[in-house]
C-alpha cells in the first residue's frame, strides 16, 4: 500500500512539473470518455433497450429484395401478403415521406409517414389524442 502512495505521489509531481502535458492528457481523456459515453447511449438506445411496444419481439419488418436491392412492397403485393398470410397476427404499412405544413409564416418542410389504417393498431397501442384510423381512410 505505501508503494502505491508513493506512486501517485511522484505522478502528482509529474503532472504538475509539465502543465502543458497535463493539459493535453485531461483533454484526452475529457474527449474519451465523452465519446464512449455518447456511442453507448446510442447502442443503449437503438439496440440494446426493447421497443417501448407490448409484445416488440412479436414485430417484424418485411420488405421485397429485386436484383439484391430492398425495397418497399407495392399494394398487390401487400394485398396478397394480407389474404394468404396465415401465419401473422396483423401487416400493417408505412412509407417515410415529406410534406409542406403551411397556415403558418411560412411553408415548412415536415418528415412523417403514410400508413394503413391498421398501424397503430399492430404496434398495440393507443393513440395520446383523438381516436384510431378508420378502414375508410386507408
Amino acid at each position: 500500500m505505501n508503494g502505491l502512495l508513493q506512486d501517485l505521489r511522484y505522478g502528482a509531481r509529474m503532472l504538475l512539473k509539465n502543465p502543458g502535458f497535463t493539459l493535453i492528457v485531461v483533454i484526452t481523456l475529457a474527449l474519451g470518455i465523452g465519446a464512449n459515453t455518447a456511442i453507448f447511449g446510442m447502442v443503449n438506445a437503438v439496440l440494446l433497450r426493447p421497443l417501448p411496444y407490448p409484445e416488440p419481439d412479436r414485430l417484424m419488418r418485411m420488405w421485397e429484395v429485386h436484383n439484391g436491392e430492398k425495397s418497399t412492397a407495392s399494394f398487390p403485393r401487400l394485398s396478397d401478403w394480407c389474404e394468404q398470410g396465415r401465419s401473422l397476427a396483423q401487416i400493417a404499412a408505412y412509407e417515410h415521406e415529406s410534406f409542406i405544413l403551411t397556415g403558418g409564416a411560412e411553408p415548412e418542410r415536415v418528415f412523417g409517414l403514410n400508413v394503413s389504417d391498421n398501424f397503430i393498431q399492430a404496434l398495440g397501442v393507443k393513440p395520446a389524442l383523438g381516436r384510431d384510423f378508420l378502414a375508410e381512410e386507408d
